[in-house]
């Protein structure tokens, strides 16, 4: 037998079983079946470039939506345009109509700018203004999709703010009645209560809500520790600075925001029972698949504002 050249080069190096190393024929022959049920696979799966060749997921999602949801959309903006010309003129009288649904606006329960009331008395406005602000600081932290339930130490600490909204609420329904109460009752304190309130149940609420809503939410907490906590803390300090000082210039801004939480929150509960009751959760991909269920929720918002305010009317 004549020996390759060295100069034709060295025949390519075949990998060799382990079993045919070992003299087993047996194992040799299962080792060869099994490398010829993996090209027979190879051979079936689609042509690795095809993949690159796909469009990309975030380029699918740019493809306008079918007619039937297009209609459903300008249908409900519609509607909402409808109830923002034919509720009362002129702005703040539109939003002391809207916070007569969620409120009872007692007089001295409310902040005044230089005779100017808010549309919603003191606690109601600090509850809202934190779940907005709370909301905005999710959003700005990119953790709105987070769904993991918050640490225990740092729930522990939310909750002591929920209780003591609730101990001021029952407080000061005493005090008005003049029954025995355990302090009097301030515009402060349920700014304060409220403020804290608002936002500690933003945090803990939130986290149910994207496991409804979202079909890949974050495995994140909002707040893993009370340095994060820590950020939630200072905007809210600010909400209540901004209530207890009431310069003349934040009246409409606060008094925008304050009705804007309690519209987001409505409709964020009402897209939630929608989507349950059509069997839809955990279906939106991305922040533009969640623009229609909100879109629903905020219609149905002002339908039940409009039926409380029209009952209230007859009714007064």
């Amino acid at each position: 037998m004549i020996p390759p050249d060295p100069e034709d080069g060295l025949p390519e190096a075949t990998e060799i079983s382990p079993a045919v190393e070992s003299g087993d024929p047996l194992g040799a022959v299962s080792h060869g079946e099994d490398f010829l049920q993996a090209e027979a696979t190879d051979s079936r799966s689609p042509d690795p470039l095809g993949a690159a060749r796909e469009r990309p997921e975030h380029l699918e999602s740019t493809e306008p939506p079918p007619l039937a949801t297009r209609l459903l959309a300008s249908t409900l903006l519609t509607i909402i345009a409808l109830f923002l010309l034919y509720s009362p003129w002129p702005l703040i009288t539109k939003l002391h109509a809207v916070g007569a649904a969620c409120c009872a606006q007692i007089p001295s329960h409310t902040i005044t700018f230089q005779g100017r009331p808010m549309p919603i008395d003191s606690r109601n406005s600090g509850i809202y203004l934190g779940v907005l602000l709370a909301i905005a600081i999710m959003w700005v932290g990119r953790r709105q999709r987070a769904a993991s339930y918050i640490p225990a130490r740092v729930r522990n600490l939310l909750m002591l703010g929920v209780l003591a909204m609730m101990l001021d609420g029952f407080n000061s329904v005493a005090q008005t009645h003049h029954f025995h109460v355990l302090y009097q009752d301030t515009n402060l304190i349920r700014v304060i209560t409220g403020t804290l309130a608002g936002m500690a149940l933003t945090i803990l609420v939130v986290p149910i809500y994207n496991r409804l809503v979202w079909r890949d939410s974050a495995i994140i907490a909002v707040a893993e520790d009370y340095v994060e906590l820590g950020g939630f803390l200072i905007v809210a300090i600010l909400v209540i600075v901004s209530l207890q000082a009431a310069p003349a210039a934040l009246y409409y801004p606060l008094s925008i925001l304050s009705i804007a939480g309690f519209l987001v929150t409505m409709t964020m509960v009402n897209s939630c029972i929608i989507l349950v009751s059509l069997r839809r959760e955990h279906t939106v991909a991305d922040e533009r698949g969640l623009f229609l269920p909100a879109l629903a929720g905020l219609v149905f918002t002002l339908g039940e504002i409009f039926l409380i305010t029209t009952f209230r009317a007859h009714a007064g």
